[in-house]
């Protein structure tokens, strides 16, 4: 089906599944738009944590809607990315090992110019704001913690207490943006030899193969199987959070996409280097190999939540 069609199909069973009697079993899966198996084509995307979340009625009635264009995976559960030793990328730049000085790890993920013209950078709230602990002028490290990092001496910038809070209905992003300290040296669009990214985003529907620099897993490359998914649980330390309007990930060689410690990662297109989403979490099961699939922000709402543009 066209992208219109599609996209026209998940807000009109968002509604029926939001209309159903207090008797029938909540809904415990999410929606959205996958790549269709030709250009230009696309296909509803369900997906669920076990086959035991979508009742035969529910597959049903979305196969029939869908005219059997529909793509349905299992991914277990879905959970934020928290650190893990592993690799370690030097340097203040896209894919560092960056923190909350209270924090264990995360990833950089790129620089942005606030609205007063600071240069700052941007990574997840769980990463630079502990989860919506984190207040106005607190110290971020790189390396993070978990590599080393201590105050004073690895304090690069201080984060900004303006940004979103996971904690609210309808969440569509985890980031923060944490204003860089004077003097800081950095590389600004650098990513993996001499390449540099564009400060044009893209949209999934657009570029179907991606890549990431992480601080764990360095760069990895995949491909969107599915954006605009709608009701994405995500479950952090203290609590689960609904995502609306979330990219998905699949790994291209067999190995995950991304690892703990890669939170944060920018998530940009293969071929022309174009800033797509956010890094923020993965799923136990599901995509090629079934070694898991990354879930991301995407990149216009990050921009427009924190009031950021890309640094040019």
């Amino acid at each position: 089906m066209h992208l219109q069609s599609a996209l026209g199909l998940k807000e009109e069973l968002n509604d029926l599944f939001a209309s159903k009697r207090d008797d029938e079993p909540p809904r415990s899966f999410a929606i959205g738009v996958a790549p269709g198996s030709q250009p230009l084509q696309f296909a509803l995307a369900v997906r669920a944590a076990s086959p035991q979340d979508l009742t035969e009625s529910d597959l049903s009635l979305m196969t029939a809607r869908a005219s059997g264009e529909i793509d349905i995976r299992f991914t277990g559960g879905i959970r934020a990315l928290g650190s893990a030793a592993a690799t370690l990328i030097d340097g203040v730049r896209i894919g560092a090992s960056v923190a909350h000085h209270r924090c264990s790890a995360g990833t950089l993920g790129f620089f942005a110019v606030a609205h007063d013209g600071t240069i700052g950078l941007v990574s997840n709230n769980h990463v630079l704001a502990i989860c919506d602990e984190g207040e106005e002028g607190d110290d971020i490290v790189q390396p993070a913690p978990s590599d080393g990092g201590e105050r004073p001496r690895d304090v690069i910038a201080h984060l900004e207490g303006t940004y979103p809070r996971l904690r609210q209905a309808n969440a569509r992003v985890d980031c923060a943006f944490a204003r860089l300290t004077s003097g800081v040296r950095y590389d600004g669009l650098g990513l993996e030899g001499a390449r540099k990214l564009s400060i044009i985003p893209a949209h999934p529907e657009e570029r179907e193969e991606v890549c990431k620099i992480g601080r764990t897993t360095g760069t990895t490359y995949g491909q969107i199987s599915a954006f605009e998914l709608d009701r994405v649980v995500v479950n952090y330390a203290r609590w689960p959070i609904r995502f609306n309007g979330q990219i998905e990930i699949q790994s291209l060689d067999g190995k995950p996409f991304s690892r703990g410690g890669d939170s944060g990662a920018l998530v940009f297109s293969r071929d022309g280097n174009q800033p797509i989403g956010l890094v923020f979490a993965s799923s136990l099961l599901g995509g090629a190999g079934n070694v898991g699939l990354t879930y991301a922000n995407p990149i216009d709402d990050v921009l427009a939540e924190l009031g950021v543009t890309l640094l040019s």
